[in-house]
């Protein structure tokens, strides 16, 4: 894979988007955009990576956030569709439920 210079990097590409979600005020701000509802304060883990069972294949979150209430948010960039959004929810799903 051919590397792109930092000034060409886009929000969609892993590392900005790693590096813009780390930020706990942009990522709640973010979070509230799309949600359309206020969040207090949150705390970020990029790169969050959840394993289960060492015989299967683990789940890595591009963020996760979690909020003053306690509610978890996984945020992911998908940049093209692979048509298995519902497959992954479920499983990204069971897997905070398990974390929490």
């Amino acid at each position: 894979m051919k590397r792109k210079p930092f000034m060409e990097l886009e929000l969609r590409d892993a590392f900005m988007f790693a590096t813009v979600m780390m930020d706990p005020e942009i990522c709640r701000l973010t979070l509230e955009r799309i949600l359309g509802f206020s969040i207090r304060e949150i705390t970020v883990d990029t790169e969050h990576a959840f394993t289960v069972n060492p015989d299967y294949r683990g789940v890595r979150l591009d963020a996760r956030a979690d909020d003053a209430d306690g509610t978890a948010f996984t945020i992911e960039m998908q940049v093209s569709d692979q048509h298995n959004l519902p497959k992954r929810s479920r499983c990204y799903q069971s897997q905070i439920g398990d974390d929490i």
